[in-house]
């Protein structure tokens, strides 16, 4: 079964000196929970494959997969700004695409 994201966005993550992390994410995939719109928080994993890793400040369009999309996917829409959470806001995504299939 091909691995199929729920969506795409652009994710900057926050220089280091401005609250976000340290170092660069690992190079095949990272996972952190995105908070939403309405303040909920949801599991995400980013795949990060065909761009390797992400430094802290550096932006890239991504492919998204939520651990539970059945109740992540209701909660924003195409334009809406999720933020990356690790213990604090390190990053956001904007998403540009929802799939069809989620």
């Amino acid at each position: 079964m091909e691995w199929v994201p729920d969506i795409i966005a652009d994710v900057r993550l926050l220089p280091s000196a401005e609250g976000g992390r340290k170092e660069s994410t690992p190079p095949d995939f990272f996972g952190c929970p995105f908070i939403m719109p309405n303040g909920d928080y949801h599991d995400a994993r980013m795949y990060l494959g065909e761009h390797g890793c992400l430094a802290p400040g550096e932006s890239a369009r991504l492919p998204i997969k939520f651990l539970d999309p059945g109740h992540a996917l209701s909660k924003f829409g195409i334009g809406s700004v999720l933020k990356l959470w690790e213990g604090k806001v390190i990053g956001e995504a904007t998403v540009v695409q929802v799939s069809s299939g989620a």
